[in-house]
């Protein structure tokens, strides 16, 4: 009886162990089919995101913290790094620019430089390729199959859009170093579809370009890619500002090479002139059967000075009499006269002193509308009425269009839509503010090519947790938005 038991046994251990083999080789059979356990193994050609092709660099970490709401009690920004930008950015690639500036040879984000207090960024997340690194550039994506938009004309009636600061900061400029050539469609793509659709889109390019990648440079003395007029030009836009107090940044040949840059393009550049005879008359543009005057003036240079004899390539603020016979000029020959200032004090979301006088004296002479920028903050928008009983359109200020300023209010900035319309009637022509409007935008920081330009309607909470430099919820920026610019407008 005993021997019969252990018979049993043996053959019951038999069983398992074969049953224990044969469950291992199909498991390892339906592994290797990509099947195991009703999962799919993926392809990572097929897998990836449709769209331009992106850098292999992992997304910040979403565990980052949200910053806390901001008391409505103040409008006043808290201090931080300036119009610096970020010094997050990781270290300087081996082909910096030279310069005899401490300020930007010091490495951003070393051992001397401390986060910002609403800044924690991912350290881990590694940089975008550099030039001359060993990492393989990623293709530039195929624009020549894109079909451009054709705008609808509407006779008598224009439509304008015009944004604030295109700063390019280091870490803006990285962003397009994984693509050859450099590319920064990626910056505009969010937008692009407004700006297309406006009749006259105006964008203030804040910071000179550069031909040599070798000199492209951050702040203090800011040197841009040429690459990032490429993309500005796809994006759609038709007018370009480059009065502002870095025009001068790298010196009067680069206000030259601008020109020149812009020269084969159908664009229209205001701020600088390529000779006397250029800048002694105004530029006037039409669209669908209106006349379109336009002034692009700077309060300053930052004390560095324009050639003695030259002072004719930059439309200075100081310059009053001519700017008084622009708006005169204009006021005779155009429709409607358009003035975009630079002036104001950076990072207050109120006018200054001098921003108001600029906009009363301007507002009598008969402007009709300005889009004023410099603040980098967002500031109020309103119908003014000067003391002559004159009226105009005045946005005080735009913000950052696109940045690296980790100040939270710099990365909120506005899209201005007006449209005007023109009549005739009995021979006697009236053109009016038909509407108005301010699209509030955020900027998406990134380390790499996904840092981009978001209407705040579209932009996510979960976007706002990953942004670099300030991470933050689309509640705090609505309310900060209101706060700044007030309710609504009633446009009529």
């Amino acid at each position: 009886m005993k021997q019969q038991k252990t018979t049993v046994s043996a053959w019951l251990f038999r069983l398992t162990a074969l049953a224990l083999v044969a469950a291992i080789a199909v498991s390892g059979w339906m592994f290797w089919k990509g099947g195991y356990l009703g999962g799919k193994k993926q392809d990572p050609e097929t897998s990836a995101v449709s769209g331009p092709a992106r850098l292999n660099i992992p997304e910040a970490d979403a565990s980052i913290g949200v910053s806390e709401p901001l008391s409505s009690a103040s409008l006043q920004p808290a201090p931080d790094a300036g119009e610096t930008g970020s010094q997050q950015a990781g270290p300087l690639s081996t082909d910096a620019p030279r310069t005899d500036d401490p300020e930007e040879t010091r490495i951003p984000g070393g051992p001397d430089t401390e986060p910002a207090p609403d800044s924690e960024p991912d350290a881990s997340a590694p940089e975008t390729a550099e030039p001359g690194s060993d990492t393989e550039p990623v293709t530039e994506p195929d624009t020549e199959a894109e079909t451009e938009p054709v705008k609808e004309e509407t006779p008598g009636t224009v439509t304008l859009l015009a944004v604030g600061d295109n700063l390019i900061h280091n870490m803006v400029y990285r962003s397009g170093w994984g693509y050859d050539p450099w590319n920064y469609d990626h910056l505009y793509q969010y937008v692009k579809a407004d700006v297309e659709a406006a009749d006259v889109a105006i964008i203030n390019q804040e910071t000179i370009f550069v031909t040599n990648h070798e000199y492209v440079s951050n702040y203090p003395r800011f040197g841009t890619p040429r690459e990032i007029g490429d993309a500005v030009y796809k994006a759609g836009f038709d007018v370009i500002l480059h009065a502002s107090n870095h025009v001068m940044d790298m010196g009067f040949e680069n206000i030259m090479d601008a020109i020149d840059y812009w020269s084969d393009k159908d664009v229209t550049v205001l701020g600088i002139h390529k000779s006397p005879e250029d800048a002694e008359i105004p530029v006037i543009i039409e669209r669908n059967g209106i006349r379109i005057g336009m002034l692009n003036y700077t309060y300053g240079t930052n004390g560095i000075p324009i050639p003695s004899g030259k002072e004719w390539a930059v439309d200075l603020l100081d310059d009053k009499e001519k700017l008084k016979q622009d708006i005169e000029y204009l006021e005779r020959n155009a429709d409607i006269t358009i003035g975009f200032f630079h002036l104001g004090q950076e990072y207050s979301v109120v006018p200054t002193y001098d921003s108001k006088s600029l906009v009363e004296m301007a507002t009598a002479a008969g402007v009709d509308i300005m889009f004023n920028a410099h603040p980098h903050v967002l500031q109020p928008y309103e119908m003014y009425t000067a003391s002559n009983g004159n009226q105009s359109l005045v946005y005080y200020s735009l913000g950052n269009f696109v940045s690296a300023q980790e100040r939270f209010d710099s990365l909120l900035g506005g899209m201005a839509k007006v449209t005007i319309h023109k009549t005739e009637e009995d021979g006697e022509t009236r053109v009016e503010i038909e509407s108005y409007d301010l699209v509030p935008l955020v900027t998406h920081t990134a380390r790499d090519d996904s840092y981009a330009i978001y209407k705040l309607e579209d932009y996510t909470d979960e976007l706002g947790a990953k942004n670099v430099l300030c991470p933050m919820t689309t509640s705090r920026l609505w309310k900060r938005f209101y706060q700044i610019v007030g309710e609504p407008k009633d446009d009529g």
